[in-house]
């Protein structure tokens, strides 16, 4: 797909973080962990992201649920969760989650 479009996520974020700093979404942590998960996808492993987000938002609705996001991911040939765990708990996480604040402000959305 990636010869024919360009295709690209980006998430909405509450404007005020927690008490303790932490990034808020508006459907709660749950909400915050599937947003992650998708942004990590898309910077580790851009070639499995459409079918990861077909698995993860289907039908199933799960896609802040790490052990049914992993199998999602782990389904795909050449998918390595361990990857997308690496951003997800490294600076590179955090970093997608800031860029996608700043794209989604950028575009009033």
């Amino acid at each position: 797909m990636e010869d024919i479009v360009s295709f690209a996520t980006w998430y909405i974020y509450l404007d005020q973080p927690s008490n303790d700093g932490e990034i808020r979404c508006k459907h709660g942590p749950i909400e915050c962990k599937g947003n992650l998960n998708q942004l990590c996808v898309q910077d580790t492993q851009p070639s499995l992201l459409v079918p990861y987000l077909q698995c993860v938002n289907g039908k199933s609705g799960r896609a802040g649920d790490d052990a049914f996001s992993q199998k999602c991911i782990e389904d795909q040939p050449d998918g390595d969760w361990g990857v997308v765990q690496g951003c997800v708990k490294g600076p590179r996480g955090k970093e997608l989650i800031n860029e996608s604040i700043r794209a989604v402000k950028e575009y009033d959305v």
